[in-house]
């Protein structure tokens, strides 16, 4: 998937330095944008935004995460069965890094104000349960 090792090696050193928390998220696509009318028939690639989501702890787990990115075509298949081209694929890396704690406090505030919406909608209901 590394079609150029320097360039990817010139990639990651402009990459921030992790904090103790914090992770690099990395995707795989296929768009349908680099491929042919014709081949978008051919392929019928549906909906394969972001798929095989991974994260690197480190500079150097980048490295392991491209080749589990590329394992992971072993098993991806299009809509109608075929392999995915090359040439549709993408790699998406967030050049900013995640912070595990920050992401799980922001989804927990988040489920708790859902939760509250639910149980006042239940508290004001005309209905019992």
């Amino acid at each position: 998937m590394i079609a150029n090792k320097e360039q990817f090696d010139r990639f990651i050193d402009i990459l921030p330095d992790l904090e103790k928390d914090e992770v690099y998220f990395v995707s795989l696509s296929a768009r349908n944008k680099y491929l042919t009318e014709d081949e978008r028939k051919e392929f019928s690639l549906g909906r394969t935004e972001m798929f095989s989501r991974e994260i690197a702890r480190d500079k150097s787990g980048l490295y392991y995460v491209m080749n589990k990115l590329k394992a992971s075509l072993e098993y991806r298949r299009t809509k109608n069965g075929k392999e995915i081209p090359s040439k549709s694929l993408v790699v998406y890396a967030n050049i900013n890094p995640s912070s595990t704690i920050k992401a799980y406090q922001s989804f927990k505030q988040e489920m708790d104000k859902q939760i509250d919406n639910i149980l006042d909608t239940f508290l004001n209901a005309n209905t019992k349960f």
